[in-house]
């Protein structure tokens, strides 16, 4: 039960990890044992969280938790301040919620409110509503109700979801809906309703998008791919069940696209 009204603005010259949440910026807990978690609960963030960073070195950065990871469980939080991220950070992972979900994580009836941006230029950003990055995590009962969008990367492969931008492991996304408009103008970008990139196994369950996943692509080379529910989906064994898109899925651009209503590419 913590609230958090103040803005945050960070402007770091280092090259080292750095970690920013509007109510904490490293949580991890490592006491053994199934039924052993450390809950963020009934919490919210109304200040906007803003980082620009000078120098390289990865930057985290989400309106709860900047990076979770063993057994944290986040649940009944919501953030209603914007989260943004600028300058030369390397390969920013950002969301409304936490920006990497990592190592048994899980996060339970959560809302975004507010717009998710990235316009680093040092490297490619994950970026989703809810959570930038997840590993071997759960979402569940989660809304995403903020637009999320890239404006600019120091490189290719972008990945920007509704819920979640990127999923590395492992990951398991159930009963989450999408009601914000999702989008990049960044070559050869990974761009979903829902989830933008999949390299690990995912299942997404009685999930829905509701608004428009758009990319506008005018880079000199590649393909980008978008789709309704999931851009890009790598793993056999991932599935997506009793899933319905609601959404236009646009693509403009002067190079090779791959798009679905469902699924961009598998």
């Amino acid at each position: 039960d913590c609230h958090n009204t103040g803005d945050f603005s960070f402007s770091s010259a280092t090259t080292g990890q750095k970690y920013y949440g509007g109510l904490i910026g490293f949580a991890r807990y490592d006491v053994t044992g199934a039924t052993n978690v450390f809950s963020i609960s009934s919490s919210t963030n109304s200040g906007n969280l803003t980082t620009s960073a000078s120098t390289g070195g990865e930057t985290d950065i989400a309106g709860i938790v900047g990076y979770a990871t063993n057994n944290i469980k986040v649940e009944s939080c919501i953030n209603n301040g914007t989260v943004s991220t600028s300058g030369s950070a390397t390969k920013p992972r950002v969301g409304g919620i936490v920006g990497v979900a990592h190592s048994n994580t899980k996060y339970e009836n959560c809302t975004n409110n507010a717009a998710v941006t990235n316009a680093s230029d040092n490297g490619a950003p994950y970026i989703g509503g809810i959570a930038g990055y997840g590993n071997t995590a759960t979402f569940s009962g989660c809304t995403n109700k903020g637009d999320v969008m890239v404006t600019k990367a120091g490189s290719n492969f972008p990945c920007i979801g509704g819920i979640l931008g990127h999923c590395a492991a492992d990951v398991s996304v159930n009963e989450s809906y999408n009601e914000a408009k999702i989008s990049c103008s960044v070559n050869q970008s990974r761009l979903g309703g829902i989830l933008g990139n999949a390299d690990g196994v995912i299942t997404i369950a009685d999930c829905e998008n509701k608004s428009t996943a758009e990319i506008r692509n005018s880079g000199a080379s590649g393909t980008y791919v978008v789709g309704g529910i999931v851009g890009r989906i790598v793993k056999g064994g991932s599935q997506i069940l009793r899933t319905i898109n609601r959404g236009a899925v646009k693509a403009e651009g002067n190079k090779s696209c791959l798009a679905g209503g469902i699924v961009g590419i598998s």
